[in-house]
């Protein structure tokens, strides 16, 4: 019995020691670029706050037509800190959220939303064994937000808002690395957002990525 046991911890502790080299040619720098299709939840309440805020002389403001869907785009550079762990700064931009609303009386106004910023992101995968990997991340961040407005009619002038503030993002995919050092990913991430009219966005983003691991 206690020669069983100490080959079964033997053994144990040989493939404990054989993760690092198995997965070691993963660790180091890397950098990347990724596009993607972006869905935001843009907020009802914070619009019609700020259509009534510029146009004063409304009496009314009617249901809000939202065009929610748009893309993202993304540069980054990372370091793998071990084989299961790394840190991301990234670069994103998510463009041309559209909302427009009717005011009474006679008037209408409609807005254009962007976001872009960078972010900083802790990302932990879990092998799969063959080069996949699934994983999953979350960061911080620091976007500017810009809202550009256009009103018809009466009492509505054009105006441009703009915010700098931090939020927050995380999310989960799916990567597959070659042995040379070539990867792709398939990831879904949530970003948190300012959206310069006293209220958040939630941006999910879903988006294919292409990356290059230095050797």
């Amino acid at each position: 019995m206690t020669r069983f046991v100490l080959t079964a911890c033997s053994a144990v502790l040989l493939g404990m020691g054989a993760v690092p080299s198995a997965f070691g040619q993963e660790r180091g720098w890397y950098i990347g670029t990724g596009l993607g299709f972006a869905k935001a939840s843009l907020d009802d309440q914070s619009i019609r706050s700020e259509v009534t805020r510029q146009s004063p002389g409304s009496t009314s403001v009617g249901t809000i037509d939202m065009d929610e869907e748009s893309y993202l785009y993304k540069l980054f550079l990372g370091y793998s800190l071990t084989s299961v762990i790394a840190v991301e700064a990234n670069a994103f931009m998510l463009n041309d959220f559209h909302f427009s609303t009717a005011v009474s009386p006679a008037g209408r106004m409609s807005g254009e939303a962007d976001y872009w910023g960078l972010s900083l992101d802790v990302l932990a995968f879990l092998p799969l064994g063959g080069g996949w990997r699934i994983y999953g991340r979350g960061g911080g961040l620091f976007a500017e937000t810009t809202v550009e407005l256009k009103g018809q009619g009466m009492a509505l002038a054009d105006n441009k808002l703009q915010e700098y503030k931090p939020g927050y993002k995380f999310g989960a995919g799916v990567a597959y690395e070659f042995p040379s050092g070539v990867a792709f990913r398939g990831e879904w991430e949530r970003y948190v957002l300012d959206d310069a009219m006293n209220g958040d966005t939630d941006v999910d983003a879903f988006s294919i990525t292409f990356l290059y691991r230095f050797k």
